[in-house]
């Protein structure tokens, strides 16, 4: 039984990679010699990543959706989904964002943050991506725009997400039920009535 997930594999392989590397560096300034080449006969196997983006249509639908009742308290969630997908940011970039960020670079609204991951810095000319879309997404929440940065780490996010839609389906599922009842107990008088009629 294999006890690894897909992770630790993937943490492996790269860790394995870096000190082939490594020590091909090593090799190649003759520190080491060939006969003693330890990646000789290994080879990382690798496997290929299913990534999957969202379609133009699912976009439009997740801007359109309106979110009331119980739901309301995931439209913050919604909001930073979206602006996130408008900016191409990841979740950890996000949730390190801060007023300060936002920038006007000749009347136009500029976000330069420095990369979580990667360390690198990032300038994103707002107004131009989406047709500014996430520039309405900010002046939503710009009175208190740390609140609005300010998230629950993912998995918890996710995990709330994943109650209400679960609760979602239970309701929608208990709704059909009950119409399919109806339907069946009203077909039932009808044929009753049909029955004892001749």
């Amino acid at each position: 039984m294999n006890k690894f997930s897909e992770k630790d594999w993937k943490t492996f392989r790269s860790k394995i990679a870096g000190w082939q590397e490594a020590y091909m560096d090593k090799l190649n300034k003759e520190y080491i010699e060939i006969q003693k080449y330890a990646f000789r006969k290994y080879k990382i196997k690798t496997i290929e990543n299913k990534h999957t983006h969202l379609v133009p249509e699912e976009l439009e639908r997740l801007e359109n959706l309106i979110l009331s009742g119980r739901y309301v308290k995931l439209q913050k969630s919604l909001d930073a989904f979206l602006f996130c997908c408008y900016a191409g940011m990841r979740y950890s970039d996000f949730i390190n964002l801060s007023s300060e960020n936002f920038v006007d670079i000749n009347q136009e609204t500029w976000l330069i943050y420095k990369s979580v991951k990667t360390g690198t810095e990032v300038r994103l000319p707002l107004y131009l991506l989406f047709s500014g879309k996430g520039i309405a997404i900010l002046n939503k929440y710009r009175d208190n725009l740390e609140d609005f940065f300010h998230l629950r780490d993912n998995s918890n996010v996710n995990t709330d997400l994943i109650i209400h839609c679960v609760h979602l389906i239970l309701l929608l599922t208990y709704d059909l039920l009950n119409r399919l009842y109806l339907l069946v107990f009203v077909a039932h008088d009808k044929w009753q009535m049909l029955v004892h009629h001749f």
